[in-house]
């Protein structure tokens, strides 16, 4: 009879474990090259650079660029190439830039030439 109750409690206390654990999967965090903003914004406009290899479109949801609007890409050392396209969807080349220095580094490039990039 003890050692039913002392298998019971165990198996019990084991349930309520797993219970209490996070049902979620952990996922992997996206690397962060480091962030571009608009530079008559400034700062407050950054988003991250991924350095995943993956499209990103300069204009966010609810912005208005225009040809004058400028962007500063402060990239970190990380972040060796950069790609930068003169259309929404990474298809036209606008120009590339790279860093094999070991050093973190910085991009300006204008709306009017550059509306997407990838890292």
């Amino acid at each position: 009879m003890y050692f039913t109750t002392v298998l019971r409690f165990a198996a019990f206390a084991v349930a309520a474990t797993a219970a209490a654990l996070p049902t979620t999967p952990l996922t992997t965090r996206e690397a962060v090259c480091g962030v571009w903003y608009d530079s008559y914004l400034g700062p407050g406009s950054a988003g991250d650079v991924l350095g995943t290899g993956q499209c990103q479109q300069i204009k966010k949801p609810g912005e208005g660029p225009n040809d004058e609007s400028n962007y500063t890409f402060k990239l970190k050392a990380a972040c060796i190439h950069c790609d930068f396209f003169s259309d929404e969807n990474c298809g036209n080349n606008a120009g590339s830039a790279g860093n094999d220095e070991g050093q973190d580094w910085d991009q300006e490039w204008p709306y009017r030439i550059t509306k997407s990039f990838r890292c």
